[in-house]
C-alpha cells in the first residue's frame, strides 16, 4: 500500500510517523507534496518517505 499526502505539516507528519511506528506501512511507502520542497525533504526523509515536488506554474 502506498500513502500520498498533499501537505505535509504537523498533522500529516504525525499521522505518516504514527503508521511507520506502528509498522502499518514502511516509510518508503509515503509520499508527500508540499510548497517548500527544501522543507519537506528534510521532514518526510526522517521516516525513509520520498518527496514529490509540485509542478511549476
Amino acid at each position: 500500500m502506498k500513502i500520498g499526502f498533499i501537505g505535509y505539516g504537523n498533522m500529516a507528519q504525525a499521522i505518516a510517523q504514527g503508521l511507520v511506528r506502528k509498522q502499518a506501512v514502511a516509510g518508503t511507502d509515503i509520499y508527500a507534496c508540499a510548497a517548500h520542497f527544501d522543507k519537506l525533504s528534510r521532514n518526510i526523509e526522517a521516516i525513509g518517505g520520498m518527496p514529490c515536488a509540485a509542478p511549476k506554474r
